[in-house]
């Protein structure tokens, strides 16, 4: 496990960076900014992350299905084919969103300009692009390299942030920062794999199995969107904005869960289909479980412990309620954390479709619990039904891995006792013709 623990450390140091610059730029933008074009940044965001969910395409979830177990020419050519679609759906999402750039802002309720959003359209498009040639560098193993890229994207675009923002080009500049940092990287992680594995796109049956298994995670991360989107609204509507204030103060702090899971859980996306295909040798799969496991159990009682303090001593005495609310949210952040641990099996089958069913239905049970517990009990009462919807939701994952089938792929892993029987048939038969 000395490899794991070296990974998963320079895993850490990239999360560290990465989450740390945002805190960082903070100061930057409120000074730039008033609260007006700081609110239209935010929602320029939301549109970023949403815009870049779908403009991914789950392609990052094939590198590591299709590209981390296997002849290693077949997880080269994966790995080839999943930039190509990749760099395709980009494109095509970018001529996609200029094309509708007319229409976008009398339809939306923020009032942003054209060139606003034709930069964020690029960003997006660029930043989703990006995460699938990164996935590639994770699954060959090239984690220095992506940590130092990830070092690097983090630290150039705070630079550029910070000398857009002193020469005065408010919320423009803000978002240019993003899209000149992605374009750069996108241009060098398209030359390293133009030297190395190269670019491709696939062959119609491929393509189908890509397809099969991406597009169904994609639609994984959109319905866990919209969930964070809808208990919000619901609290919002029954409870007030300085209620959702509260909610939303102790659920980011106990986002912190997520936060330091992170570097483990990059280390076994990376590695999951070796581990439990048996590559990684026996019992791995196991050990490496039952870390995640514990990780998820301590991280948030670490959270649980600590977020409460953090919260009454940096924030004001009118968001001290929130730090009561932080235990719950904690102990929902890890069992979420937890959960895909649990249907570990599901993310090595040929089709992502077993995970996203158990993902709606788990978000659209915990929606429903909102509904109910949220006017009877409040915020207390909506942190209920998260910690609810988490733990239905290893449940459900642990159940699903158990009922559904192995697909083709672990079967091979496996020994084949009709196959054997066959061969042993086979020898006998001139035994029995003598």
């Amino acid at each position: 496990m000395s490899g794991a623990l070296r990974q998963t450390a320079l895993y850490a140091l990239a999360t560290l960076v990465a989450r740390a610059m945002p805190l960082v730029t903070l100061p930057l933008l409120t000074h730039a900014l008033g609260p007006a074009d700081y609110g239209r940044l935010e929602y320029l965001a939301v549109i970023a992350e949403l815009g870049g969910l779908l403009a991914g395409g789950g392609l990052a979830a094939v590198v590591f299905r299709f590209a981390t177990a296997g002849p290693e020419a077949d997880r080269r050519r994966a790995a080839a084919e999943a930039t190509g679609l990749a760099a395709l759906l980009a494109l095509a999402a970018l001529a996609l969103g200029l094309a509708a750039l007319p229409l976008l802002p009398g339809l939306l309720p923020v009032a942003v300009s054209g060139p606003e959003l034709a930069i964020v359209t690029g960003s997006f498009c660029l930043a989703a692009f990006v995460e699938t040639p990164l996935a590639v560098l994770r699954a060959e193993g090239r984690v220095r390299l992506f940590t130092w890229l990830t070092i690097l994207r983090a630290l150039v675009q705070t630079a550029i942030l910070a000398a857009l923002l002193a020469a005065g080009a408010g919320v423009a500049g803000a978002l240019s920062a993003a899209l000149i940092t992605s374009a750069a990287l996108a241009a060098f992680l398209l030359a390293d794999r133009a030297r190395g594995g190269g670019v491709a796109l696939p062959p119609s049956a491929r393509f189908r199995a890509y397809l099969r298994f991406g597009l169904p995670m994609m639609a994984g991360g959109l319905v866990g969107f919209l969930q964070m989107a809808g208990d919000r609204w619901i609290v919002a509507d029954h409870l007030g904005a300085e209620a959702l204030a509260h909610y939303a103060l102790a659920v980011k702090v106990a986002i912190v869960t997520a936060v330091l899971m992170r570097p483990y859980d990059m280390w076994w996306e990376a590695n999951r289909m070796r581990l439990l295909t048996g590559e990684a040798g026996p019992g791995a799969a196991r050990r490496a479980l039952a870390i995640g496991f514990g990780l998820s159990a301590l991280t948030g009682l670490a959270v649980a412990l600590g977020g409460a303090a953090l919260i009454l001593w940096a924030t004001p005495a009118a968001f001290h309620p929130a730090a009561g609310l932080v235990p719950l949210a904690a102990a929902a952040g890890a069992c979420h954390a937890a959960s895909a641990y649990a249907g570990a099996r599901l993310y090595i089958r040929a089709s992502g479709l077993p995970v996203l069913a158990v993902n709606a239905v788990c978000a659209a049970v915990t929606l429903a619990l909102c509904l109910v517990a949220v006017p009877r009990w409040g915020l207390e009462g909506a942190l209920a039904a998260r910690l609810a919807g988490a733990a239905l939701r290893i449940a459900a994952f642990a159940l699903a891995a158990r009922l559904v089938d192995d697909d083709s792929n672990l079967r091979a892993a496996k020994p084949d006792r009709t196959a054997a029987l066959r061969e042993f048939g086979s020898r006998l038969q001139p035994l029995r013709e003598k």
